[in-house]
């Protein structure tokens, strides 16, 4: 090879290096990363979903995935840079802007601004379908309850109910992703659980499948006076009644349940431009009718929409 082509050859190898370069770097100016909640929870389902609708449909903006244990620890990677944008919900949002909860002792550096609200879900107790003990809220003093895992919005949330009704101190607290509550149920790890539906009670997450096939158990309404207790705890969360008539292949002691709603959504933090965030919401509005058809769960998404 004489020195002139091998000149050549590497003027044309440093400019395709440089030109990948820029590129590369170009691109990264819009590549996001969504931090979501660990593998296995409707979070993380819903999330890879609107990974791929937004890849698919979107020329400005790209998105990666990352994830963490719990609803807190999602938040916090967009402190560390880890994650633009982040699933969350309403109770959780509320206290990182009030510096309160988990929150309390090491706050949020970056502000968190909802840009898309999802859907809801609808929280409540369950006990075994056997326990004749367990009747109402009250009757959980001196039992084995998961509220969900620590971290998640609703081992606050029901921590702060229990304590209004004078029970904590009384109660065993187990931090159990709900995924295991069947397991838990069944081997006697705890005597009840938090437990949810979505869709006001039309639907139940994958688990929540495997809960009704392989558990006997009865949903625990509180009592008039406790239910008036509970409301006065959850705000921003609302109280709700739904039917759970046909929700279940099992009778489940009651057709509505005394239920407390929670709002999921997606945040941004301020190092997403107003261009992008608005492509990215964009594309899920747009694109509504075919994220509810993966799952139905972002029907209640795209019925606000149409509304």
């Amino acid at each position: 090879m004489n020195s002139l082509l091998l000149k050549r050859l590497t003027l044309v190898i440093t400019l395709a290096i440089f030109l990948f370069s820029w590129g590369s770097v170009a691109l990264a100016k819009n590549l996001y990363v969504q931090g979501l909640p660990g593998e296995g929870t409707l979070g993380y389902s819903l999330g890879v979903i609107i990974t791929k609708v937004v890849n698919d449909h979107s020329e400005k903006i790209k998105l990666g995935t990352t994830s963490a244990r719990s609803t807190v620890a999602v938040m916090r990677l967009a402190d560390t840079d880890d994650a633009d944008l982040v699933y969350t919900n309403a109770w959780s949002l509320m206290q990182a802007w009030k510096n309160s909860g988990p929150f309390a002792k090491l706050p949020m550096k970056k502000k968190l601004y909802p840009l898309v609200w999802l859907y809801t879900a609808e929280f409540f107790v369950i006990t075994k379908a056997e326990r004749k003990d367990i009747n109402s809220l009250k009757d959980l003093a001196g039992k084995k309850v998961s509220p969900t895992k620590a971290g998640y919005s609703y081992w606050d949330v029901y921590n702060k109910i229990f304590k209004k009704l004078g029970i904590l101190d009384k109660i065993t607290l187990r931090s159990i992703a709900f995924p295991q509550t069947p397991d838990a149920l069944l081997m006697g790890t705890v005597d009840a659980a938090v437990t949810y539906t979505t869709l006001k009670g039309e639907d139940l997450p994958g688990w929540g499948r495997d809960l009704d096939n392989r558990v006997k158990f009865k949903i625990v309404n509180p009592n008039p006076e406790e239910w008036a207790i509970v409301k006065s705890v959850i705000p921003p969360l609302v109280p709700i009644t739904i039917s759970v008539k046909g929700t279940y292949s099992q009778d489940v002691g009651v057709n509505e349940v005394l239920a407390i709603a929670n709002v999921y959504a997606w945040c941004v933090t301020e190092k997403i431009t107003t261009e992008d965030a608005y492509e990215y919401a964009k594309i899920l509005f747009e694109n509504a009718d075919e994220l509810a058809k993966m799952d139905r769960r972002f029907s209640e998404y795209r019925d606000m929409g149409k509304d």
